[in-house]
């Protein structure tokens, strides 16, 4: 009997090892939810080989759509998503009910006016049709920088961020302002005199972005942003992240990538 409660004292313990050890190497796997776009290559490229040397192991799950990626993080499928900024995770958990959390802002390509027909924004003449994204943060985004160009002025006071075309106070060139879904903006530009695009849709069309005529200026809630789930804010995972995207490696990445500025950085990767 001392003999049997001996070895089944060893099972339990060496069963106990086991586990702990499965649960550690688990605390090391990160699950990225990618979707198409500059940022997720710009994490694979710049942080992965930092998050590597820290022991931890980077897993990918592929997303058509930003929106499904979120979901997936939201049902434990996904640790970390890098391509949406805090207006939309903001946006996602109102209409949900979720507690998504941005815990790092990161290098943004900012939306531009951009035109196949026309080589600057003084071409801009009364009834030109101009294309702009039809989702309600791009949206915004566009008719912002609209404003910034005086193609368009805006009611005073007005969030920014939640403009839309019920916002426009003024429209002297009487523009045709179209929203249309942003990933056939690249595809139709022909057929419009000029189209605002978000960075991350100039890379899926394959524009040239050193093309743009006029770019946003950031508000703080456009800078993409790492989002994760609120209850792995204090994970070590989590935290290697963040010291990642701010370490001395990281900073000397962007300035030897980004010669033409197609990134914007957040201030805090400036300093």
């Amino acid at each position: 009997m001392k003999r049997w409660g001996l070895m089944l004292a060893v099972m339990i313990t060496g069963l106990s090892l086991l586990v702990g050890c499965s649960k550690e190497q688990d605390s090391k796997v990160i699950t990225m939810g990618v979707s198409p776009g500059p940022y997720d290559e710009l994490f694979d490229a710049a942080i992965v080989p930092i998050l590597e040397k820290e022991g931890y192991t980077i897993k990918h799950i592929n997303f058509s759509a930003l929106l499904e990626a979120n979901i997936a993080m939201t049902e434990n499928s996904v640790d970390a998503v890098v391509s949406q900024h805090a207006g939309f995770m903001k946006v996602f958990n109102e209409q949900r009910g979720t507690d998504l959390v941005a815990i790092q802002k990161i290098p943004t390509v900012p939306a531009g006016i951009f035109s196949n027909r026309h080589q600057s924004l003084t071409d801009v003449a009364e009834n030109m049709t101009i294309l702009i994204p039809q989702d309600a943060s791009n949206a915004a985004r566009a008719y912002g920088l609209l404003a910034k160009v005086g193609w368009i002025s805006l009611k005073p006071g007005i969030n920014l961020m939640q403009a839309s075309k019920n916002d426009i106070a003024g429209n002297p060139y009487q523009l045709n302002i179209k929203e249309v879904d942003s990933s056939l903006i690249p595809r139709i530009l022909d057929d419009a005199d000029f189209a605002v695009i978000p960075g991350s849709i100039v890379w899926l069309g394959k524009l040239d972005p050193s093309n743009v005529l006029a770019q946003e200026s950031l508000l703080d809630d456009l800078y993409l942003q790492v989002v994760i789930k609120g209850k792995d804010q204090e994970s070590d995972w989590a935290k290697a992240i963040i010291k990642a995207y701010n370490s001395p490696e990281f900073k000397a990445y962007m300035k030897a990538h980004n010669q033409n500025n197609y990134w914007i950085l957040p201030p805090a990767l400036l300093e």
